[in-house]
């Protein structure tokens, strides 16, 4: 009678691993892509902030100064993110926008999915012109 206790035991304990375990890898990959999120709202703002205060002569400076930095930002999570730099107005105010996107890959289930993050600041170097 004790030794079907303890086979009962090992297979209750055996089905409340696998519980645990997936439970804990989806955990760790909730966090990894929350992280995510945030680095990349994190370097779509600094590279919005970059641009805002860069003037793009000679054409190109202004996305190479903001994929610069967008990369030093995101370099600690995602590698190299797409980088556009798009100038726009509203309201009549001169306003420029950084799209970031960055393929972020799981590490326990090892899907690959592409966060998105767009900062929009005020255009200094054409505001009040």
């Amino acid at each position: 009678m004790k030794n079907s206790n303890k086979g009962q035991s090992l297979v209750e304990f055996g089905l409340v691993v696998v519980m645990l375990v997936l439970l804990l890898a989806g955990t760790v990959d909730f966090g990894w892509v929350f992280g995510g999120i945030h680095t990349i709202n994190n370097a779509a703002r600094e590279g919005a902030r970059v641009a805002s205060i860069t003037a793009d002569v000679p054409p190109g400076t202004r996305l190479a100064k903001v994929t610069a930095r967008v990369n030093a930002v995101a370099v600690s999570f995602c590698g190299t993110p797409t980088v556009t730099v798009s100038p726009s107005t509203v309201s009549g105010e001169p306003i420029v926008t950084v799209n970031a996107t960055c393929p972020v890959t799981f590490p326990i289930s090892g899907k690959t999915i592409n966060l998105t993050s767009s900062s929009s600041f005020r255009d200094e170097t054409k505001a009040g012109s």
